[in-house]
Formats: structure tokens, sequence, C-alpha cells
């Protein structure tokens, strides 16, 4: 499913919007199962940015938790890439919906230790939520 579900782009919403409700099963298999593969976190995530996309932030937030969970479980932790980007795109959902110091909990903790990330860098203009 992760490599049907295309980038969250405006040219794929119709798309994304055919196969939500197979995402969505799939998130209920992926909790129900506790899959911990990096392709369910994947799926978990571009689900997530779609939905932020389309300012569903309610629905994407947990999908992100979800995605970054399993990623901090995986066996390199927080040290992927995959992380990162996840602890991103959950830092941009925050901004997004004017919970800034939550943002910056989020990035503090997980973002400015690691090169190339800080807390200037996701203040304005408000960055996008990435493709792991």
């Amino acid at each position: 499913m992760y490599r049907t579900f295309p980038a969250a782009e405006f040219a794929t919403f119709a798309l994304c919007a055919r196969l939500l409700p197979q995402a969505r099963a799939a998130s209920n298999l992926i909790t129900r199962f506790r899959f911990r593969f990096s392709e369910a976190a994947l799926l978990l995530n571009q689900t997530a940015i779609y939905l932020q996309r389309r300012g569903q932030y309610q629905q994407a937030e947990p999908l992100f938790d979800h995605a970054l969970q399993i990623w901090r479980t995986s066996l390199l932790g927080e040290k992927t890439q995959n992380f990162a980007t996840g602890l991103n795109n959950l830092a941009v959902l925050y901004l997004a919906q004017g919970k800034y110091t939550v943002a910056r909990v989020d990035v503090s903790t997980g973002l400015e230790d690691k090169e190339g990330y800080s807390w200037a860098r996701m203040t304005r203009p408000m960055p996008e939520p990435l493709a792991a």
C-alpha cells in the first residue's frame, strides 16, 4: 500500500482521496497487529501529509505520531533520517495549527541536536511536510 499511495501534491489529491479508505484500513491493521516495519511508518507518514495538506489536522496528528513511534522503536531508533523527517512533519503540523510552543518542544527535543536542523529553520516561512 505504501508504494501505491502517491506523494500528497495537488496533482495527486484525487488519487489520494480514492486511496484514503484503503490507507485508513491499513493504518488500523498496522495498529492492530503492531507492525514495526519501515513501510508501515512510511504509509502512515504519507497519509498524514495528505490529510494535513487538506486541512484535516486532527486526523493527521495520530498518524504522524504513530509513524514516529515505529521509527523510534526501530533498530536505529532516533538516529534515522526518517525519524528526523517525521519529527519535522509533526512540527509543521503544529505550526499550521498555531501550536508554536508544542512545535518548538518537538523540534528542540529531536532535531536541534541533529546537523542541519534548528528552531530558526522552523519559524518563517512555514515549511512543507517532507516525504520520508
